[in-house]
């Protein structure tokens, strides 16, 4: 795994697979502190994850 560093934030490239499906994610910012990760909707939509409102 490689990791960036820019502007003091450091990065990385993920690949995620959800039911056979992958894609590649550049640039991912590492946060350290977050309690929650955000991926963008074309990304995921990519690999056929639905977003649900559903709690």
């Amino acid at each position: 795994m490689k990791f960036s560093l820019r502007h003091n934030l450091l990065f990385v490239s993920v690949t995620a697979t959800y039911q056979g499906n992958v894609t590649d994610i550049p640039d991912v910012l590492i946060d350290t502190g977050s309690a929650k990760s955000i991926l963008a909707a074309d990304i995921v939509d990519a690999i056929c994850i639905l977003l649900s409102f559903h709690h």
